[in-house]
Protein backbone atom coordinates (compact mmCIF):
# COMPACT_ATOMS: atom_id res chain seq x y z
CA UNK A 1 0.00 0.00 0.00
CA UNK A 2 1.17 3.50 -0.58
CA UNK A 3 0.79 6.49 1.39
CA UNK A 4 -2.77 7.30 -0.11
CA UNK A 5 -3.81 4.01 0.89
CA UNK A 6 -2.81 4.13 4.47
CA UNK A 7 -4.16 7.88 4.49
CA UNK A 8 -7.83 6.55 3.21
CA UNK A 9 -7.73 3.37 5.46
CA UNK A 10 -7.17 5.80 8.58
CA UNK A 11 -9.85 8.49 7.10
CA UNK A 12 -12.57 5.85 6.61
CA UNK A 13 -11.97 3.77 10.15
CA UNK A 14 -15.76 4.52 11.67
CA UNK A 15 -14.37 6.73 14.49
CA UNK A 16 -12.25 8.99 12.41
CA UNK A 17 -14.60 9.34 9.95
CA UNK A 18 -17.30 10.09 12.76
CA UNK A 19 -14.96 12.98 14.37
CA UNK A 20 -14.14 14.58 11.16
CA UNK A 21 -17.51 14.86 9.81
CA UNK A 22 -18.19 16.46 13.07
CA UNK A 23 -15.49 18.61 13.14
CA UNK A 24 -16.28 19.85 9.57
CA UNK A 25 -19.35 20.65 10.42
CA UNK A 26 -18.66 22.29 13.77
CA UNK A 27 -15.85 24.40 12.19
CA UNK A 28 -18.52 25.47 9.19
CA UNK A 29 -21.15 26.09 11.74
CA UNK A 30 -18.77 28.26 14.31
CA UNK A 31 -17.65 30.28 10.98
CA UNK A 32 -21.28 31.34 10.48
CA UNK A 33 -21.44 32.67 13.83
CA UNK A 34 -18.67 34.63 13.03
CA UNK A 35 -18.09 37.44 10.97
CA UNK A 36 -16.35 37.04 7.96
CA UNK A 37 -14.27 33.97 7.24
CA UNK A 38 -11.54 32.72 8.90
CA UNK A 39 -9.31 29.68 10.00
CA UNK A 40 -11.86 27.62 11.77
CA UNK A 41 -13.90 27.53 8.59
CA UNK A 42 -10.64 26.61 7.02
CA UNK A 43 -10.31 23.66 9.26
CA UNK A 44 -14.12 22.70 9.02
CA UNK A 45 -13.92 22.58 5.06
CA UNK A 46 -10.31 20.53 5.50
CA UNK A 47 -11.50 17.76 7.95
CA UNK A 48 -14.86 17.65 5.10
CA UNK A 49 -12.52 17.32 3.04
CA UNK A 50 -10.22 14.49 3.75
CA UNK A 51 -13.07 12.86 4.83
CA UNK A 52 -14.41 12.51 1.15
CA UNK A 53 -10.59 11.88 -0.06
CA UNK A 54 -10.72 8.74 2.25
CA UNK A 55 -14.29 7.48 0.79
CA UNK A 56 -13.26 8.32 -2.83
CA UNK A 57 -9.73 6.51 -2.40
CA UNK A 58 -11.40 3.73 -1.17
CA UNK A 59 -14.57 3.80 -4.01
CA UNK A 60 -17.18 4.49 -0.97
CA UNK A 61 -18.08 7.84 -2.43
CA UNK A 62 -17.55 8.87 -6.35
CA UNK A 63 -17.74 11.80 -8.21
CA UNK A 64 -21.34 12.40 -7.96
CA UNK A 65 -20.59 12.68 -3.90
CA UNK A 66 -17.82 15.20 -4.39
CA UNK A 67 -19.79 16.87 -7.25
CA UNK A 68 -22.54 17.46 -4.51
CA UNK A 69 -20.30 18.54 -1.89
CA UNK A 70 -18.34 20.86 -4.20
CA UNK A 71 -21.91 22.78 -4.94
CA UNK A 72 -22.83 23.14 -1.08
CA UNK A 73 -19.17 24.80 -0.28
CA UNK A 74 -20.25 26.64 -2.94
CA UNK A 75 -23.28 28.13 -2.17
CA UNK A 76 -22.10 28.54 1.66
CA UNK A 77 -19.18 30.68 0.36
CA UNK A 78 -21.60 32.76 -1.62
CA UNK A 79 -23.89 33.38 1.66
CA UNK A 80 -20.54 34.38 3.26
CA UNK A 81 -18.93 36.77 0.82
CA UNK A 82 -21.67 37.86 -1.34
CA UNK A 83 -25.04 37.75 0.46
CA UNK A 84 -25.39 39.65 3.82
CA UNK A 85 -26.62 37.62 6.50
CA UNK A 86 -27.66 34.26 7.33
CA UNK A 87 -30.54 33.09 5.02
CA UNK A 88 -32.27 30.50 2.51
CA UNK A 89 -28.67 30.17 0.32
CA UNK A 90 -26.62 29.12 3.70
CA UNK A 91 -29.29 26.88 4.39
CA UNK A 92 -29.27 25.03 1.09
CA UNK A 93 -25.39 25.23 1.26
CA UNK A 94 -25.72 22.79 4.59
CA UNK A 95 -28.36 20.88 3.16
CA UNK A 96 -26.48 19.96 0.25
CA UNK A 97 -23.31 19.16 2.08
CA UNK A 98 -25.46 16.89 4.31
CA UNK A 99 -26.98 15.36 1.59
CA UNK A 100 -23.41 14.70 0.00
CA UNK A 101 -22.23 13.31 3.30
CA UNK A 102 -25.76 10.86 3.51
CA UNK A 103 -24.83 9.28 -0.11
CA UNK A 104 -21.22 9.30 0.64
CA UNK A 105 -21.72 7.14 4.06
CA UNK A 106 -25.11 5.14 2.61
CA UNK A 107 -24.67 3.06 -0.05
CA UNK A 108 -27.45 3.10 -2.86
CA UNK A 109 -27.83 -0.01 -5.24
CA UNK A 110 -28.43 0.99 -8.35
CA UNK A 111 -30.70 -1.47 -11.30
CA UNK A 112 -29.67 -0.95 -14.50
CA UNK A 113 -31.90 -2.91 -16.69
Amino acid sequence: MNWAEQLARVATHPMISGLLMTFGFLGLLMEFYSPGFGVIGGIGICCLLTFFFGHYVVHLAGMEELAIFGLGVVLLLVELLVIPGFGFVGILGLAVITTALVMALVEVPVDLP
